[in-house]
């Protein structure tokens, strides 16, 4: 076939060639004249030529956009929304209709806001200036009033007597026979000796073994002595006198509140001798603010109605991003529109369009859009006048707004509650008549006394529950066991050379003691929790005496200040803090509304019912159909085309201005060229721009005026031809200049910002010249198809008005004699011929049409469901690819054949659609089925999986892929199989379409039954119902009203598990229609949100999950702050074994240690420490020292952990390297980079629209390579070549394999 198209192709050439000589040799004269002409020229000249072609071409531009406009709204093609938008410069036209169509009274709401303002100023100052600090001792009061009885009985003289009596009589510590430096090397010696297990003959372990002796030797008898005082503690002279006062400290407990209460007292006792005071001027303030606290409903409708405005403000505000439908030739909005009527009395449309006729018959067709330019610019210039103000304006009406929402939800608490007067009359009648504490109490001394018994009685009790384990273990044989340890021991150190054999018996003989074992683990807790006991840090405190004189000086204290008996008459009183809170911050809230402010926002008010009432006006007059354009004969004229073609021509005249504007600056592109190379080295050392800014595309830079200026030599060559095809050959010729493949908007985004943070003056000082730079356009390779248009559109364009003015162009002479010899001597044998060539090639070449045609569907069919996500959730279903287990892990059914060489049963399980790229793999390990067959040297079943489409450069858990593996391993067998197929990839086999009925459904916890028809779904489709012992092929969760799922943390696991994600509304669609049921893109969750940030990532993550990639947490283990809450952990620990974490390492820091990096990032430790959002203060200063600083570790709140699973980015050196080195050989082709690409801008478009403006979630994308393992040729494969066309880009990252899957599911066959 292909040889057929290539000798019609030929055929065709020839004969046209034969056929155009003659034309082809008349023309070369003329372009030879055009030649010498164009080179009599300057090289440098001034670029008003240029100039003034884009001017003329511009007045075409506006007249026929202004046809195509009123042929659109004539015929209803067009709507007057999307028009008035584009004319304003609004990006969407739904904030037109919501203007035109806003309910909002903004003359009421001016009318209320100076209502309000003129309350707000009857109520003068506001009486409690110190507000705050009055609100947080009523809540002291309120939180102390408990301890009254405490304060009572505090102030008793035999509070603690007998204990404070006890705790003097104690003189000193125990002082241990042995220091702890000493204890805690013998517990290690003990240690080291009892985990003996085999006679060694390494020299450093009997060295240790050596050193373990003679410690022993030397210390044994005072380790004795302390073990004996240990079991005798009960009874021993100094310990027992510590046991009669364990626990009993807490009798000071009441005079410990009088202390805290008098200190607090004694601080703030101005403000509580006057909150009587405080309480009275209260209630008359309240008198004057409860009328204005009925007001909430008012106050709450206004703060809505503003808001809503806010946002309609900034919608108007919102300048068009996305490319023009309607307008392109208008790019000045209405003012270029009020433009036509002037263009039609020049002489310019006269001459080029109209043969020297009038055009004046033309105005007809304008007037409907005259019109509406002339509504439109009292909005126009409203929107120029109110957008310098606009910040202002915006920012206090969003205050005011947030102001009357909190006085709305605080006035109806207020309004509703009647509690605050006996509340402040209770605080009045309680705080009366309070004194000043008298003397100076020993409240810091006392402190002193307290923490003091404290911290005995809390050793004690430590040291008591040691004793006591200890004695649980027994004391039996220990002294003799010690001895004769001590013997063994003195034996072998006194020996002048000890053999290794000697040792080695000298352990085992220990080992053999009576009593050996239960002494390693008394010593073991001795050592751990006797360490104050063994350390001078016990007995130094208890040496140092506190002044216990400072005891009844606390304890009168507050006698005589009221306080006790004020508190006494809280206790049972009831206060309402919400309202007395309520009440203060509403007084100060209140009276923060400025006037100034809501002159602003009536500012706003006005401007906002100008502007919808200019729309009012032009969509009314849009939508009225004016009367139908008609020639001379009543035939209506159309334009064909009209909106392609106003727009191609439109671009095109833009895109001339945009090379004019570069070549009036070309001194700017020389300075940036020109710039020293410290300039240049830190522009290069951004990624974007390494490859960019190189030297050829600054030698590009500096020629880039050069090209424009031959361009303009050219345009004074045609500007004043009367020809309209002539003048817009300058299209033609601007196609041919490529600029420089220098994307502005890295300048603007990227080199500026970094320019200006150097702290090199000199780069800092370029920022500017790049700052303009980046407002230029560069790169014109991309543009060549818009000129081309622009041309091309001029052909119609002069037909149509040749049309219009009766114009008929006769052919040339020389074209009209070979036309008469033709119909003279009729058909010649010369014509025949061709014909007959022509005719054989039209039957090849609709005989390859239809070839292509149905190979373009079938492999459409086959991409179609290659790309599609569900087809790869339906075929984990298969009975070939269902995950069995294999030890902690899990396999598919091929891995079984290769394990047990049996090749039929693996080709037969291949061709039904078995994963040629399925692992091996748990939590330790991840192959593919290439690795397992080159590691078990089966070079027939390599082959076999490389025709299966296996991928040959995916990594497995080792970074190798398999044909390094084969390297390493010398398989050479498998590696001649590798470079026999090196250069040729294979699709991968996909089995028949699943049906319908083989989807099992199951649908979220926080969906109730009886909510978005769950219950009415399940009754009508009873067989789709997934049981719990089932994996759903497809799960329901509850979306917003742009399909975006709320993330919660229990729906982690269903995120990262090959389940399709689909919205609730699902459910109503497939009772109304049931062909949605299979039919469902529409409704699948493609979007994420956690706090307020959107992530697009949903279909890479099923993507990677059941293309079965490494687990993208592969190798990393898990903590948890507070382990054993092991059900506040339950969701994580049924999430980390989806993601390859291995979640068996407890509590931190005691956890398996692991160092490195993740497999998928770099950036990531492999040991992760997990607490929740409260905890970070305590976990950073529990850790601080030892873990934080440890780059092994990685600290995150279940927040950051979340956060970082949804973004899901790959930062991998390896991976990085291998794209690059398949990118080297050629290995990616471009057409699918192109389609990536254009994938890749969509989805950032997309989110940039959906993303809050200061989320920072997608209003920049993250530059991350697409791929988690190399090379592979199955679209949206997650590895870096993918050969697919319908691959797609996000800010990818993700995980899971089998593991996730629960054996035994109902298999399809």
């Amino acid at each position: 076939m292909r040889f057929l198209i290539q000798i019609s192709i030929f055929i065709c050439l020839c004969s046209s060639s034969d056929l155009s000589f003659s034309v082809l040799k008349s023309s070369r004269p003329q372009r030879q004249t055009t030649k010498a002409v164009s080179s009599s020229y300057p090289s440098i000249i001034d670029p008003s030529s240029l100039q003034q072609i884009t001017d003329d071409l511009s007045i075409l531009a506006r007249l026929v956009n202004g046809i195509s406009l009123h042929q659109g709204l004539s015929d209803g093609s067009s709507k007057s929304d999307d028009v008035i938008a584009e004319l304003l410069n609004i990006e969407s036209s739904d904030t037109v209709r919501e203007t035109i169509g806003m309910t909002i009274d903004t003359n009421g709401i001016s009318a209320k806001l100076d209502t309000f303002i003129n309350d707000v100023g009857k109520l003068g100052s506001n009486p409690l200036t110190d507000s705050s600090e009055v609100k947080e001792e009523i809540e002291k009061l309120e939180s102390i009033k408990s301890n009254a009885d405490d304060l009572k009985s505090g102030t008793e003289t035999v509070l603690g007597k007998s204990f404070i009596e006890t705790i003097k009589k104690i003189v000193g510590a125990y002082e241990p026979f042995i220091t702890l430096k000493d204890f805690e090397a013998i517990v290690q010696h003990l240690k080291l000796i009892n985990s003996y297990e085999n006679p060694t003959d390494n020299s450093k372990v009997i060295a240790s073994y050596i050193d373990a002796f003679k410690k022993i030797k030397e210390k044994g008898a005072s380790f004795r002595q302390a073990m004996e005082d240990f079991e005798k503690y009960k009874t021993h002279n100094v310990l027992k006198k510590f046991w009669e006062i364990k626990g009993k400290y807490t009798v000071l407990d009441p005079i410990s509140k009088i202390s805290k209460i008098g200190q607090w007292y004694q601080t703030n006792w101005k403000m509580l001798s006057s909150l009587s005071t405080k309480m009275s001027m209260l209630k008359k303030d309240s008198n004057v603010l409860i009328p204005l606290a009925k007001q909430n409903k008012l106050y709450s409708e206004i703060s809505e109605s503003l808001t809503t405005l806010i946002k309609l403000t900034n919608a108007l505000f919102s300048s068009k991003q996305s490319a023009k439908a309607l307008t392109e030739g208008f790019p000045n909005g209405p003012s270029d529109i009020a433009l036509i009527r002037k263009d039609l009395e020049g002489s310019w449309l006269k001459e080029n369009i109209a043969d020297g006729k009038d055009v004046s018959k033309l105005s007809s067709m304008l007037e409907l859009i005259e019109k509406l330019s002339e509504l439109l610019l009292k909005p126009r210039e409203e929107l120029n006048s109110f957008g310098k103000t606009r910040k202002n304006t915006i920012d206090s009406t969003n205050g005011t707004a947030s102001a009357l929402k909190v006085l709305a939800e605080d006035g109806r608490v207020l309004s509703d509650n009647n509690n605050l007067d006996g509340s402040v009359q209770t605080l009045t009648g309680a705080m009366t008549g309070l004194q000043e504490i008298k003397g100076s109490p020993a409240f810091k001394k006392f402190d002193e006394v307290y923490d003091y018994v404290a911290f005995i009685s809390n050793n004690v009790s430590n040291f008591e529950n040691a004793f006591e384990e200890m004695d649980r273990i027994g004391y039996k044989d220990i002294s003799d066991a010690i001895e004769k340890i001590t013997l063994i021991a003195q034996t072998i150190t006194e020996k002048t050379d000890v053999t290794n054999i000697e040792v080695n018996e000298a352990i085992e003989q220990m080992m053999k003691i009576d009593g050996f074992g239960n002494l390693v683990k008394l010593a073991e807790i001795a050592g751990e929790k006797l360490k104050p006991l063994l350390s001078n840090e016990f007995r130094a405190l208890v040496k140092k005496k506190p002044d216990w004189n400072s005891i009844p000086s606390v304890q009168k204290s507050l006698q005589g200040t009221g306080l006790p008996e004020a508190l006494g008459k809280l206790k049972n009183a009831k206060i309402n803090l919400e309202s007395i809170n309520k009440m203060l911050s509403y007084g100060i809230k209140v009276r923060e509304v400025q006037k100034s402010e809501i002159q602003l926002i009536k500012t706003l008010l006005t401007f906002i019912q100008n502007v919808k009432a200019g729309m009012k006006d032009a969509k009314d007059v849009a939508g009225a159909k004016p009367k139908a354009r008609r020639n001379s004969d009543g035939e209506l004229k159309v334009l064909d085309n009209s909106k392609s073609l106003s727009i191609d021509l439109g671009k095109g005249v833009n895109l001339l201005r945009k090379l004019l504007t570069v070549y009036t600056k070309k001194m700017l592109l020389t300075v940036a060229a020109d710039y020293p190379n410290n300039v240049h080295r830190v522009i290069q050392s951004l990624p974007a721009m390494k490859t960019v800014w190189t030297d050829l595309n600054l030698k590009k830079l500096k020629e880039f005026p050069a090209e424009v200026e031959k361009l303009d030599k050219y345009a004074e060559e045609v500007k004043d031809k009367k020809d309209l095809l002539q003048v817009g050959s300058i299209f033609g010729k601007a196609s041919e200049i490529q600029g420089v493949p220098i994307d502005n908007k890295l300048l603007k985004e990227q080199v500026v910002p970094t320019l200006q943070k150097s702290s090199d003056p000199d780069v800092k000082k370029s920022a500017s010249t790049f700052s303009d730079l980046s407002e230029l356009e560069l790169d014109y390779s991309k543009h060549s198809v818009r000129f081309k248009a622009a041309s091309l559109s001029l052909n119609s364009l002069r037909e149509y008005f040749d049309e219009i003015f009766g114009i008929v162009r006769s052919p040339s002479a020389e074209s009209q004699q070979i036309v008469e010899k033709e119909v003279k001597n009729g058909v010649s044998g010369e014509t025949l011929l061709y014909a007959g060539l022509g005719t054989a090639v039209l039957v090849v070449v609709v005989a390859a049409i239809v070839y292509f045609c149905y190979k373009c569907q079938r492999d459409r069919k086959y991409y179609r469901r290659l790309n599609d996500p569900e087809t790869w959730v339906l075929l984990s279903y298969t009975r070939e690819n269902q995950p069995e287990k294999l030890g902690s892990g899990t396999c598919s059914l091929a891995y079984d054949y290769i394990v047990r060489d049996n090749y039929g049963a693996f080709v037969k399980c291949l061709k039904n659609g078995g994963y040629a790229d399925a692992k091996v793999q748990s939590h330790k390990q991840a192959n593919s089925l290439l690795h397992e067959a080159v590691l078990r040297d089966k070079p027939r079943f390599v082959e076999a999986l490389i025709k299966a489409g296996a991928t040959r450069e995916t990594l497995n858990h080792d970074r190798k892929t398999p044909l390094e593996l084969a390297k390493e391993l010398k398989k050479k067998r498998c590696i001649k199989i590798f470079k026999k197929y090196e250069k040729r990839r294979f699709k991968v086999i996909l089995p028949e379409p699943f049906p319908k009925h083989d989807y099992l459904i199951d649908v979220d916890r926080d969906i109730p039954l009886e909510e978005h028809y769950h219950s009415d779904f399940f009754k009508k489709f009873r067989q789709y119902q997934a049981l719990q012992d089932k994996r759903p092929s497809h799960y329901v969760v509850k979306t917003d009203k742009d399909n975006v799922l709320h993330v919660k943390e229990h729906h982690l696991s269903m995120i990262f598990h090959p389940s399709m994600l689909m919205s609730h509304r699902w459910l109503k669609a497939c009772l109304d229609n049931s062909s949605k049921i299979s039919d469902n893109h529409e409704y699948r969750v493609t979007k994420m949100m956690f706090r307020k940030k959107i992530y697009n990532t949903v279909l890479e993550i099923k993507d990677f999950i059941n293309r079965q990639n490494v687990p993208y947490l592969h190798g990393c283990g898990m903590s948890y702050k507070d382990h054993v809450k092991y059900k506040e952990w339950s969701l994580y620990h049924k999430l980390v074994p989806q993601l390859g974490i291995y979640d068996g390492t407890g509590e931190f820091p005691y956890m398996n240690y692991r160092h490195g990096h993740s497999f998928h990032r770099d950036d990531v430790a492999r040991n992760i420490f997990l607490y929740r959002p409260e905890e970070e203060a305590e976990v950073q200063i529990a850790f601080k020292d030892v873990w934080i600083q440890n780059p092994d570790f990685a600290f995150m709140s279940t927040d950051d952990f979340i956060h970082f699973l949804l973004s899901f980015k790959i930062k991998s050196k390896k991976i990085k390297e291998i794209e690059y080195k398949n990118k080297k050989n050629g290995m990616i082709k471009p057409g699918g980079q192109k389609d990536k690409a254009k994938k890749k801008k969509k989805i950032e478009e997309s989110n940039t629209s959906m993303s809050e403006p200061d989320s920072g979630a997608l209003g920049t994308t993250s530059r991350t390579p697409t791929s988690r393992t190399p090379d592979s040729r199955t679209p949206r494969s997650t590895t870096p070549n993918s050969r697919s066309p319908g691959s797609y880009v996000q800010d990818s990252m993700t995980q899971n394999t089998p593991t996730s899957r629960t054996p035994g599911m109902t298999s399809r066959r």
